[in-house]
């Protein structure tokens, strides 16, 4: 178990099937992506595949924009994990907080320094237009969520066997 497993107040290892489900689907979409950007193939169905089953087909061209930008201005390489992979590493539980943070909150209630711990300054205020655009995009799914007969409530699964390899 390496060091970005482990919560560092309890000890506990950080998993997936412990997030709320719409982290799931964040966290399966990001590691999608990241697949595909680094292996330079095209994830497009298997993401419009799972925007849609999550009634949030609108929202995907809002987080493509948001993961290239995240790609282009982190500071090193991004840690992001395989989509079956049941443990989250520091990275994805950084932008998983950043992206919960986002939906709760306007950029100026941002803790100070949030930002600087992995973005270029160049970059910041790009990163804060991209990502509120796909919390907008992506409003109308946290709804439908909470709707009886919802993504949540149906029994929704998110697609993580669905990978590029």
């Amino acid at each position: 178990m390496t060091a970005a497993q482990m919560d560092d107040r309890t000890g506990l290892q950080d998993e997936v099937s412990v997030r709320p489900p719409q982290e799931q689907f964040y966290l399966w979409a990001i590691r999608i992506w990241m697949r595909g950007h680094w292996a330079g193939q095209s994830v497009d169905g298997i993401l419009r595949k799972g925007f849609a089953g999550m009634y949030a087909a609108d929202a995907l061209s809002g987080f493509d924009a948001l993961m290239h930008c995240i790609t282009a201005s982190w500071h090193r390489p991004l840690d992001i994990t395989c989509a079956c992979r049941r443990f989250l590493t520091g990275d994805e539980v950084y932008l998983l907080d950043m992206i919960r943070l986002a939906h709760q909150r306007p950029p100026s209630d941002y803790p100070a320094g949030l930002l600087d711990y992995a973005f270029r300054a160049s970059a910041r205020q790009s990163l804060i237009l991209h990502l509120y655009q796909f919390m907008r995009d992506f409003d109308h799914a946290v709804t439908t969520f909470r709707k009886p007969g919802g993504a949540v409530s149906s029994g929704y699964q998110f697609p993580i066997r669905a990978s590029v390899h």
